[in-house]
């Protein structure tokens, strides 16, 4: 989780290197926060460590599309 000006965004890659995966704004409503993180962290934990980035992609209800919580939320929490 880095916070920046629009709020917190939850990413995922390699130290020192531009997130592969996952990156995106979670806002500013922080009771989101350990949701998100929570539901992420359950979708991945199906997910083979040495999975190439399709596969973690394809664990997401945004697969193949820019992840926005706007749209992608509720299927997330699920």
């Amino acid at each position: 989780m880095s916070p920046y000006s629009h709020g917190m965004r939850l990413r995922m890659g390699f130290t020192g290197r531009p997130p592969q995966v996952i990156d995106f704004c979670m806002g500013r409503d922080e009771s989101l926060f350990p949701q998100v993180l929570v539901a992420v962290l359950k979708r991945l934990d199906a997910v083979e460590e040495t999975s190439p980035s399709e596969a973690i992609d394809a664990a997401f209800p945004w697969v193949g599309t820019r992840p926005d919580l706007s749209v992608h939320l509720r299927d997330l929490l699920q």
